[in-house]
């Protein structure tokens, strides 16, 4: 019989495995939790979706559905492992080699007699025959000792929680998991009492086929636990995330403007938007890295600020609409000196490159370079750089971030009003002679 609750949480669970995939491909950090979790969601819901069909009544797809349920475990346990431990890789790779004992165990019963595995699985009453006990045994245990090793490992976590919400909600799925260790554990001496008396007597079997009561409420502790710690986790981060994603878009017209100067420091591509709803750990990467490339365009333009396109930025007032008074004019100046600045790197590297043409690449290069910092030398010597965006860059992260938006919303005036203040700060032929 289907069930179809059963089969959408299946469904949703493998769909999800997908973007747990794209969250370890481009998470900065815990990078290496995603992928244990892209793994559970998958088996996991791969097993219900078995479980949850008539297919589940035949001998190979019982069979994965088993299966699964061991990867599911031992993936959870990993993510445990992987939270807790800097250097979990032994502990993972030895929770690896018994689910691989476990299941090279379940596969040879069960290709030894699929028939009595099958019927010892589906029937109203315990395994039979010794294909159909070694198969419920070598599941049933691994499921009692790994679960209750991810049991100790969540209460572990709760009590390393930061927050008193996740450790209340990593103690509930603790609970939930210890109720599950006592369902498995209780089917696993059913199975070996049954096997050393030889048949099962009316009280195995009453315990065998009881302790499935046990499965709604183990189950209910452990989506409420997982559940209410995910919904807190999301809450707490959740302004964080809209304001590293709504500062990163506002500095994108100072970012571009960095990159006409200096396009091969530009960390990665800029990938498209949609992008940070699909993952929503990217968009702290995105923010920082736009932070490291606007400061540092901004130190390395830094001789070729002028002082009298600031000047001619005060006299021309009108074009903006701002006048000395009003807040956002200080900024007005900046984004004027910057934009000229730019022109004026571009203009200075242009000269130089058609003077080098013709030599090698190594030579054309440094060529370029000596003429860039030969510019910026004559410029810093003869008094005439405009120091005041040297205070972008300092302060704390959101005082530095906050300067920032405001100067790129100030680039974007500056551009939009079209004002030509670079007449007189163009390169000079000496540049292009250096």
């Amino acid at each position: 019989m289907t069930s179809p609750l059963g089969l959408a949480v299946g469904i949703g669970m493998v769909l999800a495995s997908g973007w747990a995939v794209m969250q370890a491909r481009w998470a900065v950090e815990d990078r290496r939790t995603f992928i244990p979790a892209a793994g559970f969601l998958f088996a996991f819901g791969v097993s219900s979706t078995i479980l949850s069909t008539p297919a589940a009544q035949v001998a190979l797809p019982r069979l994965v559905a088993n299966l699964t349920a061991g990867v599911a475990t031992f993936c959870l346990a990993a993510w445990f492992l992987c939270a807790l431990y800097d250097r979990p890789l032994r502990r993972v790779a030895l929770q690896l080699l018994v689910l691989i004992i476990a299941l090279s165990v379940a596969v040879t019963a069960w290709i030894s007699d699929p028939g009595q595995v099958q019927r010892g699985l589906g029937g109203g009453g315990g395994p039979h025959g010794s294909a159909a006990v070694t198969f419920s045994l070598a599941i049933e245990v691994y499921l009692t000792l790994t679960l209750a090793q991810v049991g100790w490992l969540s209460g572990l976590y709760a009590r390393r929680a930061a927050g008193r919400a996740s450790r209340w909600g990593f103690a509930v799925l603790a609970a939930g998991l210890m109720v599950q260790v006592l369902m498995t554990g209780l089917k696993t001496v059913t199975v070996i009492g049954a096997a050393i008396v030889g048949d099962w007597s009316p009280a195995l079997l009453r315990i065998y086929l009881g302790v499935r009561t046990l499965r709604p409420p183990s189950d209910t502790l452990m989506l409420a636990g997982a559940g209410y710690s995910a919904a807190v986790s999301l809450v707490v981060a959740l302004p964080v995330w809209r304001a590293h994603r709504r500062d990163h878009l506002r500095m994108q017209p100072l970012r571009r403007l960095v990159y006409q100067a200096f396009p091969e420091h530009a960390l990665d591509p800029v990938p498209p938007v949609w992008r940070d709803w699909l993952l929503p750990m990217r968009v702290h990467w995105r923010f920082y890295r736009c932070l490291i490339e606007i400061l540092d365009g901004l130190d390395q333009l830094r001789p070729f600020y002028d002082r009298t396109v600031a000047q001619r930025a005060k006299e021309a007032p009108r074009a903006t609409g701002l006048t000395d008074i009003d807040p956002g004019f200080e900024n007005h100046l900046r984004a004027a000196v910057l934009c000229a600045a730019v022109r004026t790197h571009i203009e200075v590297e242009g000269l130089a490159a058609a003077a080098a043409a013709g030599l090698r690449s190594e030579t054309h290069e440094l060529c370029v370079f000596n003429a860039l910092v030969a510019e910026g030398s004559r410029r810093d010597t003869a008094g005439v750089v405009y120091h005041d965006l040297d205070r972008i860059g300092h302060g704390t992260m959101g005082q530095v971030t906050r300067r920032l938006v405001a100067l790129s919303a100030a680039v974007t005036r500056v551009n939009r009003c079209g004002l030509d203040l670079t007449a007189s700060t163009s390169a000079t032929p000496s540049a292009g002679q250096h």
